[in-house]
């Protein structure tokens, strides 16, 4: 099965609740989907694989039993998916995958051979951050969806992006990064998540990296401020399995001496959360 990750936006279309349940259990139409889904249904028909995680659809969302169930499973979701398709561009629902060639973003050039024949090259400048519409990559939900993927394409208004443990390559094929190399930190300078097998490493190792997604978390953005700790749940129980060390709020016992010394970016722009103790990074509100 494949996995969506996307941004809900502030009108949620199609989901599934308690009174819509029994009737998606018997179907959805596709022409009911918002563009978003059914491009993501598109994709994964293309691919040959039958089934489509969506969470808006998946979970009954107005079930508080449900949805705390679906929640702790979440890791498994994302871990055992084959592929994460990523709306990366898109802010809504309606804001689709992407699929069409966006020709305002190359440039033609058009020449005729020997033979009469006449050829179209198409050029794109290497892509920068500021050609990217990544609104995906700023939401809280999102991290760990895209951490705990063995794969994700990202599509994106400019371009496609494959990303796994082994390689970060664009389309066209101006970025072809390996994980480990020196040249590995396109994914990190365009905004995406740096992809790790944490368990993988030395402790103080570990503990950077891990730093390094402490501060990319902080800095993202949730419609309910309370799902900041349930929505690093999948990626805290994962790495506490890979590494055997006890995780007490987005601090780990191992390394506790080390992550007890974060600090915030900018003390006017913060503010603290309500429900959680002082000394845990996860309440305030902005960067650390």
């Amino acid at each position: 099965y494949f996995t969506l990750s996307h941004c809900w936006g502030k009108d949620q279309p199609l989901k599934t609740t308690l009174s819509t349940l029994a009737a998606h259990q018997q179907s959805i139409l596709v022409s009911d989907l918002p563009k978003t889904y059914s491009d993501a249904v598109k994709v994964t028909r293309h691919l040959g694989v039958q089934y489509l995680w969506i969470d808006s659809l998946c979970i009954v969302q107005d079930s508080k039993e449900d949805w705390e169930r679906e929640a702790q499973a979440m890791a498994a979701i994302y871990q055992n998916s084959s592929l994460t398709i990523s709306a990366t561009s898109s802010a809504d629902s309606y804001g689709g995958c992407y699929l069409e060639i966006d020709n305002a973003t190359t440039e033609g050039i058009s020449k005729p051979t020997r033979e009469g024949h006449r050829y179209l090259v198409r050029l794109r400048r290497q892509v920068r951050r500021e050609d990217l519409a990544t609104p995906l990559l700023r939401r809280g939900w999102v991290f760990q969806e895209t951490l705990l993927s063995r794969r994700v394409l990202h599509l994106t208004s400019n371009q496609m992006f494959w990303h796994c443990q082994e390689r970060f390559r664009s389309e066209d094929g101006s970025i072809s990064a390996e994980s480990g190399s020196g040249v590995a930190t396109y994914d990190v300078e365009l905004g995406f998540c740096k992809k790790t097998t944490i368990g993988d490493h030395r402790l103080w190792v570990r503990e950077h990296i891990w730093q390094r997604w402490c501060e990319d978390y902080s800095r993202r953005a949730f419609t309910y401020e309370e799902d900041k700790l349930p929505a690093l749940a999948g990626l805290m129980s994962y790495i506490e399995k890979s590494t055997k060390s006890t995780p007490p709020l987005g601090l780990w016992m191992s390394t506790l001496h080390l992550d007890l010394a974060w600090r915030v970016n900018d003390t006017k722009k913060t503010s603290r959360l309500t429900g959680l103790p002082s000394w845990a990074w996860l309440s305030v509100r902005g960067g650390i």
